[in-house]
């Protein structure tokens, strides 16, 4: 298998609008990663957006409850 950069490959990240999902997000976006960022707050997660400076090839937001079983699809649906 070829190995790929992380320019190449996207990060989901959940729990992204706070606390240690925001801080992986950082990371994440810090290090070149695609990110899908995923949480309940969606305003939070767009100021973050809006923070690292990226468009919309860079980051997805998804706003869903991933405690839910029936919200969770909406991490990987696009």
């Amino acid at each position: 298998m070829e190995r790929t950069t992380p320019q190449d490959d996207v990060l989901v990240v959940t729990g992204a609008s706070s606390g240690i999902g925001a801080a992986c997000a950082r990371r994440a976006s810090d290090a070149g990663y695609r990110v899908v960022l995923a949480a309940r707050r969606e305003e939070r997660l767009r100021a973050l957006v809006d923070d690292l400076g990226l468009d919309q090839d860079r980051a997805l937001v998804r706003t869903c409850d991933v405690a839910s079983w029936e919200e969770s699809p909406a991490t990987t649906s696009w």
